[in-house]
């Protein structure tokens, strides 16, 4: 045995000299650092080999009384369970902080060096280590591995130091964190570990790959330190949450980290690619930068990059600091393509929230849409875990960076809001060439896209313009729902016609709801009112559609409704020279599209030149109409008659209201009016009618106008202080012939000329 009492043995006139049960104390600045023990050993002058040699790194200021002896000691297995683990330092958890054994050994003590060649196993407390070959300078207390490096790293509630004393209950799961690398350097003065070449670490589920891992250990006053309240760690599932000897670890290089979300598929899993990681086990914060690239996160078919990427582990959070970017791509053949991107100065996504906001000149495109605002809320929902729902995968699903892809719940859009639609091109007849369509775009302050409801909701100063048609108005609501057409294998992901939801390639648009300052304006006329309702109807494949506001190759405009203060008024000029301005005010109008009608309802009014119409209820056909009623009996006119025809008013076919700015390219019919009807006109002269009855009927194509009374009341012809009275006032408006038919009477109208100031 070699003991301090034996100083010859120490001496450089010793060599070659055999020694067995080897203890060699190594002091550090007085104070007794380290002892080597060797269950035999050979010295040459101050270098000795060991056989079977165990170094032990002592605690400061230990008892050395109670230092155990290191001869013969039995290491535990890298993999070894918890009991051995416990068993082994429950003699040395008060003296010791690390041991390191290997069978050979060669110990410089001029240097206080230590290196081998052979299997080396360092011990400790937080962490054990297997290698092959080493060098340790007892010194400066640095460790160097040479190759084949296996770690395995226990959490707190697994520390010896804390379940020996009975400070800390036995886990319930053993959880460990292993490492592999090709070679290794340690600081102990410093509190730091570097792992070299091939660097793989597997953290439950997690498992990162680099080329160096430097680890940063915690001092004994940084592990003593309680966490703060805002440091409390819930991501148990991840075992280096909760490791109490490591600060910090940075990794360089080829950085792959590979995380399976929590319950989620052995598919989905989260990939991050950077050539820096840094992460501070404190705060969990985990920062992801690439000096020439950008750091990507991918998941299933979607990725995110950005210039920085921050993710938060305990608290499920992440950020993207500079030129946010996720990609959604599709699987075309044996190749991934592109489908949707969403770009942004910043995105910041919260896992425990359930919510992801990107801020800052925000752009989602699409193939059919394009989307743009100052900030995206995006709120999400847990996808379906059990059932049919699970297997399928969702048109809502949405990439968290720290939640995995789950459903979409919402989407709200805010600041200078913009969607434009494209739509699919068309096929020139002639030349089965494809024709450009032209975009629709929809912009608003904000909007709110509500997918559980199939809901879309635009607010303030909303505005569209679908190829040429314009639509202003306080709020816009579209209503969705899945297509009849659509088969789930052609599913697309696309943001619908117009009005960006997103995943509704198998939805159609079946309604939308103008509200607040309504006004829409065509090539040909324009209109306002209060509200403004319109209906779609789905196309089949192939059919061609009618042109309309939002219709598309896959919809088609069918009905529109109007309430409150509706106003239309035709543009001269644009499609035919002779049309002219016309004005038409409603309370109420609708407009079937399917069944070539529109109807207008309470205080109609119909202005056009010097001709007005007053009535309760105006019926516009464009197709079948009801017959124009026959006259009981058609009276005989003098032809000195001074009310023969007095009543000629200058109008044309024009003056036929178009149906609220929809009627495009379809020819009108027949326009009826009923309840108080009134029509008045000025000819060139200035000189004033007016006709008035229950019915007037206006046939567009002949130009022929009939209007009758219900009796008791009957028609009334009225100009130039005479009224006429008749069964039916006939005439036609393209001559500008009208007079009464049917037991006509005449009287002298004595209101004439007050009547007429009152209209002034």
């Amino acid at each position: 045995m070699l003991f301090s009492s034996l100083p010859a043995i120490a001496s450089d006139m010793v060599r070659d000299f055999e020694l067995g049960h080897v203890k060699i104390p190594v002091y550090q600045k007085g104070k007794l650092d380290f002892i080597i023990f060797a269950d035999s050993g050979n010295r040459r002058s101050l270098m000795l080999s060991g056989r079977n040699t165990l170094i032990d790194r002592l605690l400061e200021n230990v008892d050395v009384d109670r230092i155990p002896d290191g001869w013969q000691e039995k290491i535990y297995p890298l993999n070894a369970g918890l009991p051995d683990v416990l068993k082994f330092w429950k003699k040395r958890y008060t003296s010791s902080e690390a041991v390191i054994f290997t069978p050979r050994c060669n110990f410089d003590r001029k240097n206080n060096v230590v290196y081998s060649s052979d299997d080396v196993k360092m011990r400790t407390p937080s962490f054990d280590l297997d290698g092959i070959g080493f060098r340790t300078d007892l010194t400066k207390k640095e460790l160097e591995i040479n190759s084949d490096v296996q770690i395995v790293a226990r959490r707190d509630d697994s520390d010896p130091r804390e379940i020996i004393p009975g400070r800390l209950p036995l886990p319930k799961i053993y959880t460990t964190v292993t490492a592999t690398a090709d070679s290794l350097r340690m600081d102990m003065n410093n509190n730091e570990l570097m792992l070299i070449g091939n660097v793989k670490v597997v953290d439950g589920m997690t498992t990162l790959t680099c080329d160096r891992l430097t680890i940063f250990l915690k001092s004994k006053a940084q592990q003593k330190k309680s966490p703060a309240k805002n440091e409390v760690r819930t991501d148990t599932g991840d075992s280096s949450a909760m490791l109490k000897g490591i600060s910090r670890m940075l990794a360089d290089g080829e950085v792959v980290l590979i995380r399976k979300p929590e319950g989620g598929a052995s598919n989905n899993l989260q990939t991050a690619h950077c050539e820096h990681l840094d992460y501070d086990f404190d705060s969990g914060l985990i920062i992801l930068t690439d000096e020439d690239g950008m750091p990507k996160l991918t998941q299933d078919n979607y990725t995110l990059t950005g210039k920085r990427i921050e993710l938060l582990r305990f608290s499920r959070k992440a950020f993207v600091k500079d030129r946010c970017r996720i990609t959604e791509y599709q699987q075309t053949g044996d190749k991934k393509l592109p489908a949707r991107t969403i770009d942004s100065d910043r995105g910041d996504f919260d896992g425990d929230a359930n919510l992801n906001i990107f801020t800052g000149n925000v752009k989602v495109k699409e193939s059919d849409a394009i989307i743009t605002c100052d900030r995206m809320e995006v709120f999400l929902k847990p996808a379906p875990q059990s059932g049919k729902k699970a297997k399928e995968k969702s048109d809502n699903q949405e990439f968290s960076p720290v939640s995995g892809s789950q459903e979409l719940d919402r989407i709200h859009c805010k600041g200078n809001v913009k969607i434009i639609s494209i739509p699919k091109p068309s096929v020139n007849t002639a030349d089965k060439k494809s024709v450009p369509a032209q975009p629709s775009t929809i912009t608003s302050k904000w909007c709110v896209l509500d997918y559980p409801a199939d809901k879309l909701i635009f607010h303030e100063n909303v505005k569209v313009d679908h190829q040429g048609d314009n639509l202003d108005c306080d709020r816009l609501d579209l209503f969705l729902k899945d297509s009849r057409y659509r088969k789930s294998s052609d599913k697309q992901p696309s943001s619908g016609v117009a009005f960006g939801g997103r995943g509704s390639g198998n939805k159609t648009l079946t309604r939308a709801i103008a509200s607040g300052n309504v006004y829409m304006k065509d090539k040909e006329s324009d209109l306002s009112t209060e509200l403004m309702t319109l209906d779609f109807k789905e196309l089949p494949p192939g059919t061609k559609k009618a042109p309309g506001m939002f219709a598309t190759n896959d919809i088609q405009l069918i009905r529109v409704t109007c309430d409150g203060k509706v106003v239309a008024n035709s543009l001269p000029g644009l499609q035919k020279k002779d049309v002219k301005q016309r004005t038409l005010k409603a309370e109420h109008a609708m407009s079937d599209l399917l069944k070539n009608r529109s109807e207008f309802h309470k205080k109609v009014y119909l202005k056009e030149d010097a001709s007005e119409l007053f009535c309760k209820d105006m019926f516009v056909y464009t197709g079948a109409a009801p017959e124009t009623p026959a006259p009981e009996k058609k009276a005989e006119v003098k032809a000195d008659d001074p009310d023969a025809d007095p009543f000629e008013l200058n109008q044309t076919e024009n003056a036929a209201p178009s149906r609220i700015a929809l009627s495009d390219g379809v020819d009108l019919e027949r326009i009826v009016c009923k309840n108080d009807v009134v029509l008045i006109n000025k000819d060139k002269d200035g000189k004033m009618t007016r006709a008035g009855g229950d019915t007037a009927i206006y046939t567009v194509k002949t130009g022929d106008i009939v209007i009758t009374a219900d009796a008791p009341r009957r028609a009334m012809l009225r100009r130039a202080g005479r009224i006429q009275y008749s069964d039916l006032i006939r005439g036609n408006l393209r001559t500008e012939e009208l007079q009464g038919e049917g037991n006509v009477r005449v009287v002298p109208d004595e209101d004439f000329e007050k009547d007429k100031e009152k209209e002034k």
